[in-house]
């Protein structure tokens, strides 16, 4: 994996889908625990007030930038310095158009967006049906917040298959 790119004090993996099901496979194959996150925008903001959750995203396993803001904050922050009031304005507000109108330039720093709920879709069900046992943690007021996929014995269990939404840390 490649080096981690830090957003307003957060660290981000710059991963496709195919690398985040990779790691994944790998990390649930193994026997140690990992932390998979999916930050957002807000989260990053809530990051900067609560340094423990800021501690939780930055020593996760794997950090998945979850929104287009996290991309576009990616592309802006990678763009030269400027100098004048004048340039800054510009470059800010020419960047937000290229979100719209060339969406391949956004995707400088991370490859593609992977949202949180499309991953937790594609791997909820190999987990299920591989018979791993797992953890999914919320945060309040965000959706899936945090992914946490360990082995743990089968008697600690909470939820079920039919019930993610109940399965709780």
């Amino acid at each position: 994996m490649n080096s981690k790119v830090e957003i307003a004090g957060v660290k981000f993996d710059p991963i496709t889908y195919d690398l985040a099901l990779e790691a994944i496979n790998s990390f649930v194959s193994g026997n140690s625990k990992h932390i998979i996150v999916t930050p957002n925008p807000e989260m990053v903001l809530d990051a900067n007030e609560d340094k423990g959750f800021a501690e939780v995203l930055n020593k996760a396993s794997l950090s998945i930038p979850d929104g287009i803001g996290i991309l576009w904050a990616s592309y802006y922050l990678s763009l030269p310095y400027k100098k004048t009031v004048a340039e800054k304005y510009f470059q800010l507000f020419s960047s937000l158009l290229d979100i719209f109108l060339s969406p391949a330039k956004i995707r400088k720093i991370f490859p593609e967006r992977v949202t949180g709920s499309d991953l937790f879709n594609k791997i909820i069900v190999p987990v299920v049906f591989k018979q791993y046992n797992f953890i999914i943690g919320f945060r309040t007021g965000h959706q899936v917040g945090i992914i946490i996929v360990i082995n743990i014995p089968q008697t600690h269990r909470t939820g079920s298959q039919k019930s993610c939404t109940n399965i709780m840390l």
